[in-house]
């Protein structure tokens, strides 16, 4: 069975995927932040449990920092695999660079959009708590460069190689 234009649509997966778990993350350290300050303010915990609470929002942004980083490079792994394995005849590749333009336009306004939720005052130390996804959502549009043209290279390589 042959797969027409998965470039891009991979591509898209990816990039909706990561930026929703990004979001997902900036809530989860607000929501740390303020049990944190919650639990650290009531008298009725004992100090071992406000320790804990306290180690939970210390160690939060770098274990979800490096998750999410995690979950880009397996998932952009998987893709490539995914892409090789597929049966892709080459002459889908016009369309797959139709959709390789729309997921580019939509990765340069999932990144516009991050820089413009990190002007808002409750996100706006996210980038310090969270180095590596504020990288990742800053560069989106050339990582998704890099990503559709390594799935590209990877698909419809195989066929120069005589692999497809």
């Amino acid at each position: 069975m042959r797969k027409k234009g998965s470039i891009g649509l991979e591509t898209l997966f990816l990039i909706v995927v990561v930026f929703a778990m990004a979001l997902t993350v900036f809530m989860g350290k607000s929501l740390v932040d303020d049990l944190n300050a919650d639990i650290q303010g009531d008298s009725d915990f004992s100090a071992e449990a406000k320790a804990v609470s306290l180690d939970v929002q210390t160690r939060y942004p770098l274990v979800m920092d490096g998750a999410v980083i995690f979950l880009y490079v397996m998932v952009w792994i998987a893709i490539l695999i995914s892409a090789y394995v597929i049966d892709t005849h080459p002459v889908f590749f016009i369309v797959s660079l139709i959709v390789i333009v729309i997921t580019l336009i939509v990765a340069l306004s999932i990144s516009d959009g991050y820089t413009e939720l990190m002007t808002d005052a409750d996100f706006s130390t996210m980038p310090t708590s969270f180095p590596m996804i504020h990288f990742l959502l800053s560069n989106l549009f050339i990582l998704t460069v890099l990503q559709a043209f390594s799935v590209a290279v990877v698909l419809y390589g195989k066929y120069r190689s005589g692999a497809g």
